[in-house]
């Protein structure tokens, strides 16, 4: 688990995701940092697997954050393990959503020009539609 006040006290023994830095996956309201070392290994397997670039809109949020995007009560954002990735801009989404799968994430959220993807322990398998 990385916890940091703020990203760049992230030390780079800590760092093992190559195609991700610790500033994107930070609060961009606070700039801290919480991540599940599972969940971005996932993230990882799933940008290697895509082969292309994967942005992250949203990762890491703190509670008051959260609470200001209109996250969910019980949001694995806080917890760190939940990734919010624009969708694919270069591919095809149907390849972008294949590499999530094949990965094994917990939490399947799209729809609304929104993706969603959470390795949760605490909420485990479930997926859903945002509408327009």
């Amino acid at each position: 688990m990385i916890n940091v006040k703020h990203w760049d006290h992230v030390l780079p023994a800590q760092w093992h995701w190559k195609n991700f830095t610790p500033r994107e996956m930070a609060c961009s309201h606070c700039n801290a940092l919480i991540l599940d070392e599972e969940a971005m290994n996932r993230l990882q397997a799933a940008r290697w697997d895509y082969g292309r670039s994967i942005i992250i809109a949203r990762a890491y949020s703190c509670e008051e954050h959260n609470i200001a995007v209109g996250g969910a009560k019980d949001s694995a954002h806080p917890r760190g393990t939940a990734f919010d990735p624009y969708p694919a801009t270069s591919g095809n989404l149907a390849e972008m959503l294949e590499s999530f799968y094949k990965v094994g994430w917990l939490g399947y959220g799209m729809g609304a020009g929104k993706l969603h993807f959470d390795y949760d322990l605490k909420l485990g398998k479930r997926a859903w539609y945002y509408g327009k």
